[in-house]
């Protein structure tokens, strides 16, 4: 092999070794990484059929969390809009009342909050 410096190689192999070592560790990471992404996807049917907004664009890719909070943002008030416009009631809500508006945000939160 023509081992001119025994020092030399032992540093060459702990380079190599520490070099493997970080790979695998990356390799695991990713694998845990991936597990837990395809953990999250599973969860978008679920936050659809309970009526909040989708966490994808129209082409596929997954939101910002600014874009997201807009689109929530967006969401609640329109169902705020629509609930205020079909009460019959004029003055100021009544604790029920107001509860009855609020009911579904309260639910939207209850939602987001257990998905993530």
């Amino acid at each position: 092999m023509d081992i001119r410096s025994r020092t030399d190689i032992i540093l060459i192999v702990k380079k190599v070794l520490t070099l493997r070592n970080f790979v695998h560790t990356l390799e695991r990471k990713y694998q845990e990484m991936q597990a837990e992404i395809n953990a999250f996807k599973l969860k978008f049917p679920t936050l659809q059929s309970n009526g909040l907004p989708s966490l994808l664009t129209s082409s596929g890719k997954l939101l910002t969390h600014d874009q997201y909070v807009n689109r929530v943002n967006t969401y609640v008030f329109d169902q705020v809009t629509a609930s205020s416009s079909s009460t019959e009631e004029i003055g100021p809500p009544s604790g029920q009342n107001l509860y009855d508006k609020l009911e579904n945000l309260f639910y939207i939160e209850d939602e987001i909050n257990h998905l993530f």
